[in-house]
């Protein structure tokens, strides 16, 4: 009896433990939907950017600040350029400690500030300019966001800091 009553709960847990996946695969694919659809355009190959001039800076501390934030500064940007309304928060995974981007109100995102602007595609990124490091820790830059579609431009400022295991953040 026992080992049947075994042999049954194992049965009962791996058909929950099948259907809890294929639950969650169904799942994903709905946030991947709401997400690409709603709330953020999707990138293309053109409006990709290339942050690797960024690591060509005479300066040497700057030069190994930017090469160890360039995934951080790539990620960030690629999203704040396709944001398509004031909801911040899908940066967060990129911001320091005390910083939230908001869910509602953000700023910065490039697409809403625009009029003509296809908002299902993304702003291509121009120009990174002003690079400074104005601090050991810190780092800043201002970034230029095109739309191909209507040729508006759009610039803001962005900062990174430093956190103590090496990893580069934004605070704005």
């Amino acid at each position: 009896m026992k080992s049947l009553f075994s042999t049954l709960l194992i049965l009962l847990t791996t058909g929950c433990n099948a259907n809890l996946a294929q639950i969650n695969n169904s799942l994903e694919g709905v946030n991947h939907v709401f997400a690409g659809n709603m709330a953020i355009s999707n990138i293309n190959q053109a409006q990709e950017i290339d942050i690797m001039p960024m690591s060509n800076a005479e300066d040497e501390n700057l030069r190994v600040a930017l090469n160890e934030a360039k995934n951080n500064i790539y990620g960030f940007l690629t999203t704040n350029s396709c944001i398509k309304s004031h909801n911040g928060s899908m940066l967060n995974k990129y911001a320091a400690p005390g910083k939230v981007f908001p869910s509602h109100n953000y700023t910065k995102a490039p697409i809403p500030t625009t009029k003509y602007h296809d908002k299902n595609s993304c702003m291509k990124i121009r120009d990174i300019s002003s690079i400074k490091m104005p601090a050991k820790n810190a780092l800043s830059f201002e970034v230029v966001y095109i739309s191909e579609t209507s040729g508006e431009s759009v610039k803001f400022d962005h900062e990174l800091v430093r956190k103590a295991d090496s990893q580069w953040l934004f605070t704005k």
